[in-house]
């Protein structure tokens, strides 16, 4: 018997004969990646706050730490755009600006640059609190798209959280 919402086969329980859920092999494997993806994406995050900090503190400049960080990710994804391309034809150049300015070398300039006066711990609050807010004020604009009365609500709530 199978039970849950979900149509998947990923999110399905089979039931034995007492009721209980099993969960088979195949799913436990798939949690395991999957937290073990979540775990590696908090520490790589946490992880460059806190070392963008150590940076700015010592003989590092933030141009050296956004030099250093694009570097890094652009020899391993390297083989992924030679075999992908720059994606151009499915963003179009005003989405390519826009991953390019919101996620590109700015970002880390400027955190660099609050991260002098201020510590790593602030910078991961008002960083992930402030990127939602940002792409609801900047959607509309770059991309035309409409902003709901509910995401308005959403967007200054959040910026009373803050």
């Amino acid at each position: 018997m199978i039970h849950g919402p979900c149509p998947s086969d990923a999110y399905q329980a089979v039931s034995n004969s007492t009721n209980q859920p099993v969960v088979s092999h195949s799913d436990t494997g798939q949690f395991i990646i999957g937290a073990t993806c979540a775990i590696s994406a908090v520490a790589v995050w946490a992880g460059w706050l806190v070392m963008m900090q150590l940076g700015v503190t010592t003989r590092l400049s933030t141009t050296d730490l956004a030099a250093l960080r694009f570097t890094v990710a652009g020899f391993v994804l390297f083989p992924i755009v030679l075999r992908r391309g720059f994606a151009i034809n499915r963003l179009g150049w005003t989405g390519l600006a826009a991953v390019v300015i919101g996620a590109g070398v700015p970002v880390p300039l400027v955190i660099g640059i609050g991260l002098v006066f201020a510590p790593a711990a602030h910078a991961g609050a008002l960083y992930q609190g402030l990127v939602p807010f940002a792409v609801a004020c900047l959607a509309p604009i770059v991309l035309n798209e409409p902003l709901p009365s509910i995401r308005k609500v959403g967007s200054c709530s959040s910026w009373v959280v803050l």
